[in-house]
């Protein structure tokens, strides 16, 4: 139930770091779809940025941004993975289409990022988000090239999608929601 998953708290921090090809943390969600909840958080949140007060339209012009991108990539994995386990040729071209979209709406939230973060900060620490941002759009970019050449015949399989999605987190909603546990495994376990 969309609800009562919305109800445990900001997922958008998990679903804009989780790896793309892995879906460390949206393999906890099953099927369960959140792109209609982000898709209209956006839409709301863009008419507030448009009338908000000067000092906070760059904070609604950013979650504008951050819901609009997690309307497509909240979902992408798992459609990814359903398309192909499926062997559904034409979702899985509709899910190339959308890690395209994925990408620069991912872009676009980076920059609504940067300019808040520039308002109200020196632009030191800013390198962190830039670093975290070129990881994703790049991953997404990894994404898109295995599905082509799964779909054009390069590569028979895809051994992220092989694999069973694994809980690893814990029970949700108690494990961190962090870019350290999101991003990679091995994020995990650095010390």
């Amino acid at each position: 139930d969309e609800a009562a998953v919305v109800g445990v708290g900001n997922l958008s921090k998990a679903f804009t770091w989780d790896d793309p090809v892995l879906g460390l943390f949206s393999s906890h969600f099953g099927r369960r779809a959140m792109s209609g909840h982000y898709q209209k958080l956006a839409q709301r949140l863009a008419a507030q940025a448009r009338k908000a007060a000067p000092r906070n339209r760059t904070l609604f012009r950013f979650a504008a941004a951050l819901a609009a991108c997690l309307a497509v990539k909240a979902d992408l994995r798992t459609r990814a993975r359903t398309a192909y386990s499926s062997k559904n040729r034409r979702a899985l071209s509709s899910v190339v289409a959308d890690t395209t979209k994925t990408i620069a709406l991912m872009r676009r939230q980076w920059q609504a990022h940067r300019e808040i973060w520039l308002e109200e900060n020196k632009p030191f620490g800013l390198e962190v988000l830039d670093l975290r941002y070129g990881g994703q759009i790049s991953r997404l970019h990894v994404l898109r090239d295995k599905l082509r050449d799964h779909l054009a015949g390069r590569a028979t399989q895809i051994d992220e999608f092989e694999v069973k999605p694994q809980n690893f987190l814990g029970k949700y909603p108690f494990h961190g929601r962090k870019y350290r546990g999101t991003a990679s495994p091995v994020f995990s376990v650095w010390i």
